[in-house]
């Protein structure tokens, strides 16, 4: 790494001639992250017991939201349209990196994320009966 706070990757590392230019280091670690995360989405897709533990898990992270959310509250816990919107959002982020490794990465993770919470945020909520 520079003193700039940029990194040059050898071109061997991609395959090319010439290496690509120097990338913040913020750009390198991101990349990376998101190359690592979408092997393991792919894995656990791919996989039917990894693919059936996403599902468990995602209940027991709504759960420490749900939580955290509602520490100091009353007794009684999270609204239910608390736990709905708690729901509604991992749900959407789930579609989001579901979609992004069908897709083989494209669009890209973040893009997806933001047309998801758009999405729920279009939606709203609708008038009690």
């Amino acid at each position: 790494m520079s003193q700039t706070g940029l990194i040059q990757v050898s071109a061997g590392a991609f395959g090319r001639d010439t290496a690509p230019a120097p990338v913040p280091l913020e750009v390198a670690v991101w990349a990376a992250f998101l190359g690592a995360l979408f092997d393991q989405v792919k894995l656990i897709v791919t996989t039917p017991a990894l693919r059936d533990r996403l599902w468990a898990d995602q209940i027991a992270t709504q759960q420490l939201i749900l939580r955290a959310l509602s520490t100091g509250q009353d007794e009684q816990g999270p609204s239910f349209q608390t736990r709905v919107t708690v729901a509604a959002c991992l749900a959407a982020a789930s579609t989001a990196v579901l979609t992004w490794v069908e897709s083989d990465g494209t669009p890209e993770l973040p893009d997806l994320m933001a047309q998801a919470f758009d999405t729920l945020a279009r939606t709203g909520p609708t008038p009690a009966r």
